[in-house]
């Protein structure tokens, strides 16, 4: 799966950015990849724990701490957001 970049994803981005931009770092592309995540439904898989950990409503899985089953958003190295097995 592909996620689309929608009109209301842009939107739900920014509360992230200008919650967390200072206090924790994060950038307008983290903003977006947290917004579609939340939007799809989907657990952001990263180890970047700084950026994401605090985003309120966000699945968050940190590789090597799997603690169910989940639908998973990963970059793909394309840069492309997907679901696993795509």
């Amino acid at each position: 799966m592909i996620a689309p970049l929608r009109d209301s994803t842009g939107k739900r981005a920014y509360q992230p950015l200008k919650h967390y931009a200072k206090s924790h770092g994060l950038h307008v592309l983290d903003s977006l990849i947290t917004a579609t995540a939340m939007e799809e439904g989907l657990a952001l898989v990263t180890k970047n724990r700084k950026h994401f950990s605090a985003i309120k409503g966000l699945r968050l899985e940190i590789p090597g701490y799997y603690t169910g089953r989940h639908k998973f958003l990963r970059i793909a190295r394309s840069g492309a957001l997907c679901a696993p097995g795509l």
